[in-house]
């Protein structure tokens, strides 16, 4: 990872952060978090520790699913801010969705089978991420039983360990496969 400086004259640079790397990395190592919060919950036989084992994994759940999301969409405007300069403006505030179809297909003449995985898993992250940034307060009385047998918020429903690596895993996936269209193969 690094920063792209270009002179544009000689009293102005640009600069460029890639985002994408910065937030899929960071991803990448809360799965990890997640998951051996997970373990360490079902270990241990203190209900309190459980409940903060469990908690570290509802949190670093929900930031993985997030990062992965905001992961995915800066590496697919970086690449229509790139690539397609003539219609950037047009479209950079099309749906992410839309983006991952239309840009790899006006690029390469490739796009993502959107019926299929990695693109069809990606519609349930969306409704997750939405889910949790559009987060309403769950009453107390909605709990669901963890892993390690204690009750917990509803909200772990999406944010636990196993949909932070599916998260994780789908938006690399579906990077790969563009990487994939845009370097011809």
């Amino acid at each position: 990872m690094h920063d792209v400086l270009q002179i544009v004259d000689s009293t102005k640079v640009k600069a460029r952060t890639d985002l994408a790397d910065i937030y899929l990395k960071e991803s990448g190592r809360l799965v990890t978090d997640a998951d051996r919060a997970l373990e360490l919950s079902i270990k241990e036989k203190d209900a309190k520790r459980k409940g903060e084992f469990s908690f570290e994994e509802r949190k670093s759940s929900i930031i993985s699913i997030l990062l992965s999301v905001f992961g995915l969409e800066a590496y697919i405007n970086k690449i229509g801010h790139d690539k397609l300069e003539d219609i950037w403006e047009v479209t950079e505030r099309n749906s992410l969705p839309s983006k991952l179809l239309t840009y790899p297909l006006i690029i390469t003449g490739k796009t993502l089978d959107k019926n299929k995985a990695p693109f069809s898993n990606f519609k349930e992250i969306k409704k997750w991420r939405d889910e949790l940034v559009h987060y309403k307060m769950y009453e107390s009385k909605d709990l669901v039983e963890h892993p390690s047998g204690i009750k917990v918020p509803a909200i772990y429903k999406i944010a636990n360990a196993q949909n932070a690596k599916l998260a994780f895993d789908t938006v690399t996936e579906i990077i790969g496969e563009i990487e994939k269209m845009l370097d011809g193969k």
